[in-house]
């Protein structure tokens, strides 16, 4: 299966009530800039909630307007774009303090395990801090399995910037993992703005104060969705990642749009989905509680109605990945005394956590994560784990101390120290992570 991830606001709205949607957002925006002291005057069609179509009037100069007024517009774009970096900051600080839902974690390791590409059009980045938090690892070039990081999901498009002791991350091997592309730019990623080169964007993960001294004269990389893009997109950086886009669309068997609904401005995209999609054979799935206006849209762009499907929800659409993903096999054990053989669950370079029991419910085979105030001795062993799944294939899914539950996607066996079979599964309780 070859997996396309569209995420739009209404993605990180599910994630966190917190995140405004796209004309909350513009309504945010304006009153902070008028809170300075200064008037913005709002366009009618802006009236009738059309935010995005005012952005990207105002990034670009237009035909019908003199000088003066397309350099007051780029103007106002500028602190627009400021003051949507630091709401969305501010919103996502709040937010990541709260927590991030358990079915988002789940989320990231199904696409994990399935390698999927991820297409974002948010400025924020929930989605990288559920990334980091997840506990995930992935086969690294070495064959041993390895943390995911960022980066890995990233693959360095752009760059991340760093102080000059702390060496360069660009060229280095990373886990196996999924392809992450932000479309629209983020709140960690600065640039100078209109480089043609690409050269200045950069994301950043310290201080404000440090990316001064390392990434002087940088603005946020917010780009508007709007028809042309042609000040955001000169640059070889930007468009091989919409190129990259336009291939993992051409070559999916399934696409799913979370929270994405096709913003009238934004051509560009629609043109994409357009002649990439409506060719192929791929399944097209809508997970919106108001899907009728995306797929509308989709059958707009020439994309049969019998390879559309809509999911109210996102916990719904999750719990559909997870039936998808394959059931894991035990994996080939020779020379080893499976009596003896622990079953840990992995957490990349982290140390295992340790299981306590195994229990079968039906067709499904249950195990139980130890935690602080159990002992961990006695528990279960490979043979017992393999006798189970030898009885018919079946799903292995981890219960952990807070009552959280996940699939597991993997069985392995490692041999780095004493071997041990590890199973892999799709999200780990953070509790659980620091046991």
């Amino acid at each position: 299966m070859s997996l396309v991830v569209v995420l739009g606001a209404g993605f990180s709205k599910a994630v966190s009530q917190h995140l405004p949607l796209t004309n909350t957002l513009g309504d945010q925006v304006v009153e902070r800039i008028e809170a300075t002291g200064r008037t913005v005057e709002r366009p009618r069609s802006y009236r009738f909630g059309r935010f995005e179509t005012w952005l990207s009037r105002l990034a670009e100069p237009q035909p019908d307007l003199g000088s003066v007024e397309n350099l007051h517009n780029a103007a106002l774009f500028s602190e627009m774009s400021r003051a949507i970096y630091e709401i969305i900051t501010e919103k996502q600080r709040v937010a990541e303090n709260e927590g991030i839902p358990w079915w988002t974690q789940r989320l990231i390791g199904c696409l994990h395990f399935a390698e999927a590409t991820v297409l974002t059009f948010n400025y924020d980045t929930l989605f990288e801090t559920a990334l980091r938090s997840s506990g995930l690892s992935g086969e690294g070039p070495d064959g041993h399995e390895t943390r995911v990081t960022i980066d890995s999901a990233v693959r360095n498009m752009p760059m991340r910037a760093e102080p000059p002791t702390s060496g360069i991350t660009f060229g280095m091997p990373h886990s196996k993992t999924l392809r992450l592309i932000k479309l629209h730019g983020s709140i960690d990623t600065y640039w100078v703005k209109g480089d043609a080169t690409g050269s200045t964007i950069q994301r950043w993960a310290g201080t404000a104060a440090k990316r001064k001294e390392i990434l002087p004269g940088r603005e946020p990389f917010i780009v508007p969705p709007s028809a042309t893009k042609t000040p955001f997109y000169r640059n070889p950086l930007t468009r091989q990642l919409w190129m990259d886009a336009s291939t993992a669309l051409s070559n999916a068997s399934q696409v799913s749009l979370i929270g994405y609904s096709f913003p009238e401005t934004d051509l560009v995209t629609a043109g994409m989905f357009g002649e990439q999609l409506s060719e192929t054979t791929s399944q097209i799935t809508v997970v919106n509680p108001h899907p009728s206006g995306p797929l509308e849209t989709l059958q707009n762009l020439g994309i049969s109605g019998y390879r559309l499907d809509s999911v109210d929800d996102v916990d719904t659409y999750v719990t559909m990945l997870e039936s998808d993903l394959p059931r894991p096999s035990f994996p080939d054990v020779q020379d080893i005394d499976l009596e003896k053989l622990p079953v840990r669950i992995s957490r990349g370079q982290v140390r295992p956590l340790r299981i306590r029991t195994l229990a079968e419910r039906g067709e499904e085979t249950v195990v139980y994560a130890a935690n602080k105030d159990q002992t961990t001795d006695g528990g279960p062993t490979a043979a017992q784990l393999r006798d189970s799944l030898s009885t018919h294939p079946r799903r292995v899914s981890i219960e952990f101390p807070d009552g959280k539950s996940a699939p597991v996607a993997k069985i392995s066996l490692s041999r780095r120290g004493p071997p041990e079979i590890r199973l892999h599964p799709t999200a780990i309780p953070r509790d659980s992570q620091t046991l």
